[in-house]
């Protein structure tokens, strides 16, 4: 079976910036209702799914990941 594509906008909550994820809706709907999102979109890259799971760009993603300790979160230059 075919799967019909969606467009959704997902807006980094750190960043603002706007990213277009083409997915299933039903997958979208398996995932909502308790289906590990690698089971249910495992077409999509890690960032897509990062940027469902907690709204979060993989550029964004990747600073607060380099950062050690709190001093290096405040000072990651990401405006929270």
């Amino acid at each position: 079976m075919e799967k019909e594509m969606t467009a959704f906008d997902v807006d980094c909550r750190i960043c603002g910036m706007s990213h277009t994820v083409l997915a299933d809706e039903k997958d979208v709907c398996n995932w909502q209702d308790g289906l590990l999102i690698q089971d249910a979109m495992s077409y999509l890259t890690a960032d897509e799914r990062e940027l469902f799971i907690s709204g979060v760009c993989g550029t964004c993603y990747d600073k607060l990941s380099d950062c050690d300790d709190e001093d290096d979160y405040y000072d990651s230059g990401i405006d929270f």
